[in-house]
């Protein structure tokens, strides 16, 4: 296809008949540029507190018409702006000729009779008001074809998902996505907000939280090797920086470590005001916040995952905890960070084995986050499918992008729902089965991600014994997990009846009932489910093995 120049001001301007897609598409492109997006019917409604329905019968097409184009030509005169028209816009040739000289062009194309099965059960559509639905979409078409055609690009939409749309048009024009470099989490609840920025570790910058002098770095051994020394040079210009390693491994996510990391800021006299940076992996970031979240009340905590499970996951949400002998994380607190950086250049030089540890969590997202699906202009499930080969090849700007989406599902979580007490459950699909199978091997044989591999397919055939899920969900989802290598099976010498018991010591447990996060209906929405006898653990159980 070829590429034609863009328009000085970066817009881009969305018509076709209604049902295209055109609101839908547009804030996605919106989104994705980082531009404004405006629906002009849905600003025409806004600014005439009436819907189209009631202007059209109050005083005519014609006046509806005077007050699109006015809005046109406003809307004209600005910069970075994705427009989507109402079908009827783009026939005025005036109209046409200003949006051309100002904006890229784009129709959407779509069948009449497709556009007639998106539309027929709405009523807020005037010119379909009355007679043959169908027959008057045709009628449409043909009348606006020429000024339809008359555009710089004309998009079969066909089946195409909203994200290939989108990406046929950036590659037409030339626009090209901005690189993630920030957003902002809101945890209403607790009245506080801070930054996730993508940015390389040589340009970690704590200036913005105006703390204290003192800044503790916790890490681990083969973490510190890799980048405490560039961390300390970064921030010694402004700060007096201390550092300590704790033990590797699971085991170290302990009373004991807790307790060498608060005598470590009691040596060194460290006030409210001052930091914890947790560098490292989520052991290191659920105890040194745990630390954080209990010296002084509370003092301030960044943030660095360097593996693909704490990027994705654990580093944003604020679990802090630590591992005692009855259970996991069944002793912590719900405790925000004050900033998240992430650089996944980390994750080039991260063990075969432990970034794959991460990929179980990423499907796990994809099976909960239906609702965030506008975000990326795909199933993520499906993204995931289509992206398998660069996640399995650590390709940056693909892991960013998933990194980025998974972190604002959790983030949109939280913000509803803090202190777990409905919703965050969610996130913990996988995780019932999957701590029970960390707490029968004591930790060594399987990392956390690993075990949360097998418990999201056990979980899917616990769903499918329940009678809320299909086995051809289950099948795609395994054949996601092959596409990323993961092994997702329990192994035989893990008896049944073992994992049932553990799961008695489960945080999740309520009123002595064990509560499973399942998928339910299709791919993207789970439930949580309490009445679950043994026969059918069993059962999930034994169908999950190799």
């Amino acid at each position: 296809m070829p590429k034609i120049k863009l328009n000085a001001k970066g817009n881009i301007t969305l018509t076709g008949l209604m049902g295209s897609g055109k609101s839908t598409i547009g804030r996605h492109l919106a989104y994705v540029l980082n531009k404004d997006f405006i629906d002009t019917d849905e600003e025409i409604e806004n600014r005439e507190g009436k819907s189209i329905n009631e202007i059209f019968k109050d005083k005519g097409e014609k006046h509806f018409r005077k007050l699109e184009q006015e809005l046109i030509k406003e809307v004209c005169q600005l910069s970075n702006i994705v427009m989507s028209l109402g079908g009827g816009a783009i026939i005025d040739e005036e109209n046409r000729k200003l949006i051309k000289r100002n904006s890229s062009l784009v129709t959407l194309i779509a069948d009449p009779q497709e556009l007639y099965d998106r539309v027929k059960r709405r009523k807020n559509r005037p010119l379909l008001k009355g007679g043959d639905q169908l027959e008057t979409l045709h009628k449409l078409w043909e009348e606006r074809k020429p000024a339809y055609m008359d555009s710089h690009l004309q998009i079969k939409t066909g089946d195409k998902s909203i994200n290939l749309i989108a990406r046929e048009i950036m590659k037409f024009f030339g626009f090209r996505k901005p690189k993630i470099k920030e957003f902002e989490v809101m945890v209403p609840s607790a009245e506080h907000r801070y930054k996730i920025l993508y940015r390389d570790l040589n340009k970690i910058d704590i200036t913005s939280l105006k703390a204290g002098p003192n800044v503790l770095i916790v890490s681990q051994s083969n973490i510190a090797k890799k980048y405490l020394a560039e961390i300390k040079d970064q921030l010694s210009t402004e700060y007096k920086v201390h550092s300590m390693e704790i033990a590797d491994g699971e085991e170290a996510k302990n009373f004991i470590t807790y307790q060498l990391i608060i005598q470590k800021l009691l040596s060194l006299n460290f006030e409210r005001k001052d930091t914890i940076i947790a560098l490292g992996g989520g052991v290191v970031g659920d105890t040194a916040g745990f630390a954080a979240s209990t010296y002084y009340r509370g003092i301030n905590y960044v943030q660095i995952p360097t593996t693909l499970l704490s990027m994705i996951d654990s580093s944003v949400g604020g679990k802090t905890a630590v591992n005692v002998p009855e259970g996991k994380n069944l002793i912590g607190t719900f405790y925000q960070p004050n900033m998240v950086h992430i650089d996944s250049y980390c994750l080039r030089s991260l063990p075969e084995r432990e970034y794959k540890s991460g990929l179980g969590e990423m499907v796990k997202y994809a099976l909960l986050g239906m609702e965030w699906d506008h975000l990326i202009g795909d199933s993520f499930f499906e993204h995931l499918i289509n992206n398998a080969d660069a996640i399995v090849n650590k390709d940056h700007d693909v892991l960013n992008e998933i990194i980025d989406h998974c972190l604002r599902i959790k983030s949109g979580i939280v913000a509803q729902d803090e202190k777990e007490k409905g919703i965050r459950a969610y996130l913990n699909l996988g995780h019932t089965f999957g701590h029970a199978i960390e707490e029968l091997t004591q930790y060594k044989r399987y990392s956390h991600g690993e075990a949360v591999a097998m418990g999201i397919i056990s979980a899917c055939y616990l769903s499918e014994e329940l009678g809320y899920f299909k086995e051809k969900y289950t099948s795609q989802i395994k054949g996601l997990m092959d596409k990323l290598e993961l092994n997702y099976t329990i192994p035989k010498d893990l008896k049944a009846k073992d994992l049932i018991d553990a799961f008695k010591y489960d945080k999740k447990v309520e009123a002595g009932k064990t509560r499973f996060i399942i998928p339910k209906s299709n791919i993207g929405r789970v439930e949580i489910v309490s009445k679950v006898d043994d026969a059918a653990l069993k059962a999930a159980i034994e169908r999950n093995r190799a």
